[in-house]
């Protein structure tokens, strides 16, 4: 993007044919000759200004990164798209630092060469001083600057028309790109592959066009014996990737399919007369308003309008995102008379007469525009629906360029206009300056619609819209509704339920009345009234009723109150929503950290009993490992003195049973077994009968009591004839029983 100063001798391109101003009258106006007809003809400022606002003028740039037109020579086209994405931030960090070395020349009328030396010097010095801000900026640019390189940069900013991506250094341009270094033999291999089987519906791959590339070049290396490189996969890509693809759509997939897809557009879809042709879209709107809550938004709008004569037959204006109740706005205000304007804003001067029911509608592939209940709506009145096929705006080419009129011609001109580019608000602040409320915005479209947009000239109506409305009304009149009546259930979204007692449930919300009732109690089993789904529709402006089909007795609409009237009175869809959510958020947030560690406590408090037992287990396996007496009585007197353990059905090692603890204590564990092993020490328990019958009844009374957590002493030894059990390092062993 640069500027232009309109004078003799500059170049531009309009409708694809090249013209040079030869004058330029005083008026503005400019005289011009076509550069291949050579035709001289007169354009006026106000026809070349709005070609340039339409996109269909472009002049000539002289900036350095502007690529010649292929066909004139002629620069044209910038080398970047947009910069953010299409050149290395390093390089525009780059252009901004030499704006900003060339900055305070460029105002100097007399620039001499020591005035540019002294700039260089200034700069050289910023650059060498590491606690410079300069420094830090720029540092990794560029270390140090020359003035002929200063000299270049003033040429190319001046001579660009101080347009920006002159600065940007052209690296791109440099090297060998799109220069081929690779053998012509394995070129003209390529070439061959692709046409042969690359551009043909068998379709086949890259991969397999590069493994035919392989075959062929080892073929001629045995047939030639020159072994010749073969090129990489990237490579065959690459080269694949330049072909044209309309030319590849064309080879490989048909006519039809590169007709659909690359035939050119001409003027686009003709319609004969008014409401032939309906087309509607979303756009949100440049501009901030405070909503119910004093919150700054950007309000949405929802528009209609006649392809035939480009008037507004409705619209509507929501801060909530586009959804099919945006959509029933829009097309309610289509259908109804608009007589309303002058008693609601007298500032307008004009009448609003366009109305009526459209004949199709155009709509995109948006969800709200395919809900059951806006083909039901149209079905019942006689509207074709066609959706637009996806990436194809010349569908709705009329909506698309009245969105962009009406933000430029009304929207971008209000305080608080967030513009439709951040960058065009230079340091102006939106949000500072936002005045504007929904109420005001209405009145103000409304008038720019009646009293501007429908008053002037439109290219694409051949003439004033309002004018070609209201002569095509005469000739073809609009269909009218039969009642208004019906709008609301016509248009309202429409889903089943079920009739219960407690009425029908819709979003958290029941609907019930006396009439409903009514209904639920004539169901029978003949009529299975009650399993069967009623249709149902609502207002998703007002929830505060719903409308209900009974087509069991009445055959008619049912209107069904809320029961909850003091909180649906007047609310929308949308709010109800956000309410829940909002409620949800606020109410029904579970903290999961708090949570698990209840959990965990309540587990970990039910194993406890267990784990303490497995704890003694295991400290009386570790005593039995390393022989350890101490280890051994400290775990069984822990064991009893912490359990409450009933009367068990084996051996319990306690204080009273001296004689047991005794003996044991006279067992003499080595702490290491292997040495007690080597020392071949066998100690003898003598236990009295008395013990030994204690020891048979405890045996017999386990089978009863086994969900008993007790510690047993058991021996793999038998009792001998003499009343002795005989115990080694190896038949000792405590166990639980579970």
């Amino acid at each position: 993007m640069f500027r232009v100063q309109v004078e003799v001798g500059i170049r531009f391109k309009l409708n694809e044919k090249i013209y040079r101003i030869l004058k330029v009258y005083e008026n503005r106006d400019v005289q011009v000759r076509d550069e291949k007809y050579q035709d001289v003809i007169i354009f006026t400022e106000i026809e070349l200004r709005q070609q340039l606002d339409s996109g269909s003028l472009v002049f000539e740039s002289k900036g350095k990164n502007y690529s010649p037109d292929l066909e004139t020579g002629i620069k044209f086209n910038s080398d970047f798209g947009d910069l953010s994405s299409s050149v290395n931030p390093k390089y525009i960090k780059a252009a901004k630092f030499r704006l900003k070395v060339i900055e305070p020349l460029l105002n100097i009328e007399n620039r001499t060469k020591s005035t540019v030396s002294n700039r260089v010097m200034e700069v050289n010095s910023l650059l060498s001083d590491q606690y410079s801000d300069f420094h830090n900026m720029y540092s990794s640019v560029c270390n140090s600057i020359s003035c002929s390189s200063v000299y270049q940069w003033i040429k190319d900013y001046t001579n660009s028309g101080r347009d920006f991506t002159s600065l940007i250094p052209s690296y791109h341009r440099s090297g060998g790109k799109n220069k081929s270094r690779m053998n012509q033999k394995v070129l003209l291999f390529i070439d061959e592959i692709i046409n042969k089987y690359y551009k043909d519906q068998l379709r086949l791959t890259k991969d397999d066009i590069y493994y035919e590339v392989i075959h062929r070049i080892e073929e001629h290396f045995l047939v030639t014996g020159k072994k010749i490189h073969h090129p990489s996969y990237p490579t065959i890509a690459r080269i694949i990737n330049t072909i044209p693809e309309a030319e590849l759509v064309l080879k490989r997939h048909g006519k039809k399919q590169a007709k659909e897809t690359f035939d050119k557009v001409g003027a686009g879809v003709q319609v004969e007369r008014i409401l032939e042709r309906v087309e509607i879209d979303h756009s949100p709107i440049d501009l901030l308003v405070p909503d119910e809550n004093n919150k700054l938004r950007r309000p949405y709008i929802t528009a209609a309008i006649d392809k035939f004569s480009r008037m507004i037959l409705g619209f509507c204006i929501s801060f909530e995102p586009p959804s099919y109740s945006t959509v029933m706005q829009c097309l309610r205000h289509v259908l109804m008379d608009k007589s309303y304007i002058k008693e609601k804003y007298p500032s307008i001067e004009n009448e609003w007469h366009a109305y009526g029911v459209p004949k199709v509608i155009i709509v995109d592939n948006g969800a709200e525009f395919h809900g059951n209940a806006l083909k039901d709506a149209c079905e019942q009145l006689d509207i074709l629906i066609y959706y637009a096929p996806r990436r194809t705006p010349e569908w709705k080419a009329s909506i698309e360029r009245y969105f962009r009129s009406f933000q430029s011609g009304l929207i971008h001109k209000m305080p608080g206009t967030t513009r439709s580019n951040v960058q065009d608000l230079g340091e102006i602040d939106p949000s500072k300056h936002a005045c504007i409320d929904m109420s005001l915005l209405l009145e103000l479209i409304h008038k720019w619609i009646v009293d501007v947009y429908s008053r002037r000239v439109n290219r694409g109506a051949k003439g004033v819209p309002s004018l070609v409305w209201d002569h095509n009304v005469k000739i073809y009149p609009p269909a009218w509704l039969n009642s208004t009546h019906d709008i609301p259930i016509l248009l309202g979204y429409v889903t089943e339920r079920v009739i219960r007692d407690k009425g029908v449930e819709l979003d958290c919300l029941y609907y019930n009345s006396t009439e409903l009732n009514k209904l639920l109690c004539s169901f029978t089993r003949q009529n299975n009234g009650y399993n069967q789904g009623f249709k149902i529709k609502w207002d998703p402006l007002d929830i505060s009723h719903i409308y209900l089909y009974d087509h069991i007795i009445s055959k008619r609409w049912l209107k069904i109150p809320a029961v909850d009237q003091d909180y649906s009175k007047g609310l929308t869809s949308w709010e109800h929503k956000l309410a829940r959510k909002i409620s949800r958020e606020m109410f029904c947030k579970v903290d999961e950290i708090s949570l698990a560690r209840a959990k965990h406590y309540i587990l970990q408090k039910g194993r406890d009993p267990i784990d303490k037992s497995y704890d003694a287990s295991c400290n009386i396996s570790q005593a039995k490992k390393q022989g350890s007496k101490e280890i051994l009585n400290n775990t069984i007197n822990t064991t009893s003195a912490n359990e409450s353990y009933p009367e068990s059905p084996v051996i319990m090692i306690k204080e009273s049973d001296t004689h047991i603890s005794s003996s044991i204590s006279n067992i003499g564990f080595s702490p290491d077994l292997r040495l007690l092993e080597e020392s071949k020490i066998n100690n003898v328990i003598e236990i009295s009968s008395s013990v030994k019958e204690k020891t048979k009844c405890s045996k017999k009374s386990s089978s009863t009591k086994k969900e008993h957590k007790t510690p047993q002493l058991r021996s793999s030894r038998k009792w001998n004839d003499s009343d002795n059990m005989v115990i080694d390092n190896d038949d000792f062993d405590v166990t639980y029983d579970f």
